[in-house]
């Protein structure tokens, strides 16, 4: 099932179940999704929509930082809970050696010898592995493979 359709179903289910929580989470992503496909002209794939998801899974890790500075516990737990339930959309993680294996064979690939490269092989390497790896992940592994 398209993750599109899954996130409707999913806000579906919250709003029958009374999960404000998830239904508010759910529902924000939607928008963030309308709005980049309002923004871009067309539809959004699952990998573009992956990606929207990283994004969002990003905004609230920063929130995060932010409110452990400020002592905001009530935050940090609202922020969690809400990382739970984008996470349950993405794709599993992929296992750290196995990213770094197949970078590599992306190096290699476009023929990448220096951080010069760097942009070549970011271009082949994140929409392969959207919603499977972040891009600061995907960054750090690269500049290593590159130095």
């Amino acid at each position: 099932m398209p993750v599109k359709q899954e996130l409707t179903a999913a806000l579906k289910d919250a709003m029958l179940t009374k999960n404000n929580t998830k239904k508010n989470t759910v529902r924000m992503i939607l928008s963030n999704i309308k709005n980049v496909e309002i923004d871009s002209g067309e539809e959004l794939d699952d990998a573009a929509i992956m990606g929207v998801l990283q994004k969002q899974l990003k905004m609230r890790n920063d929130t995060i930082k932010d409110a452990k500075r400020i002592d905001r516990q009530d935050i940090i737990d609202e922020a969690n809970k809400e990382i739970e339930i984008i996470k349950s959309f993405l794709p599993e993680s992929m296992d750290p050696d196995e990213l770094k294996r197949l970078l590599a064979e992306i190096v290699a690939e476009v023929g990448a010898e220096s951080m010069r490269d760097m942009g070549k092989v970011m271009g082949v390497a994140i929409p392969k592995f959207a919603g499977k790896a972040s891009n600061a992940e995907i960054s750090a592994v690269v500049r290593e493979l590159l130095s």
